[in-house]
């Protein structure tokens, strides 16, 4: 039986000049495996991270840390939360090399959107990685 599946919506910002990376999850059921279907619960997560981020504006200036890629969806095993994300969330806000966290969760993850706006098409989510098709 296939593990379950957990949904995180990352943000990497910088706010007051330090670097910060809050991020919001949720697990799938294992009867969600269309792209459309997960997608859809990803943006309930990152609509609920981005309402979270925009309060913290209140109290400082923000920005993006990471250009095009300072949001993501990750499609990780549940394991992966526990052991691998935190690691490698540590490793960014030390050093914040994007394509280090990148490289380092491209290795357990099922796959990877960058989500963006796109004036007059809505949310997008664009893979930038998925071991499906490799």
């Amino acid at each position: 039986m296939q593990e379950p599946s957990y949904l995180i919506a990352i943000a990497f910002i910088k706010q007051s000049g330090r670097l910060a990376m809050p991020l919001g999850g949720k697990s799938l059921h294992i009867d969600i495996t269309d792209t459309d279907s997960i997608l859809n619960v990803g943006k309930e997560i990152t609509l609920d991270l981005l309402l979270r981020v925009l309060q913290r504006s209140e109290k400082k200036e923000l920005g993006q840390a990471a250009g095009r890629n300072s949001l993501l969806l990750l499609r990780i095993p549940m394991g992966a939360t526990q052991e691998l994300l935190p690691k490698i969330k540590s490793q960014w806000l030390e050093t914040g090399d994007q394509e280090r966290f990148l490289s380092s969760a491209r290795d357990f993850s099922e796959n990877i959107w960058s989500v963006e706006y796109i004036k007059y098409e809505g949310v997008k989510f664009t893979s930038i990685f998925d071991k499906e098709v490799q």
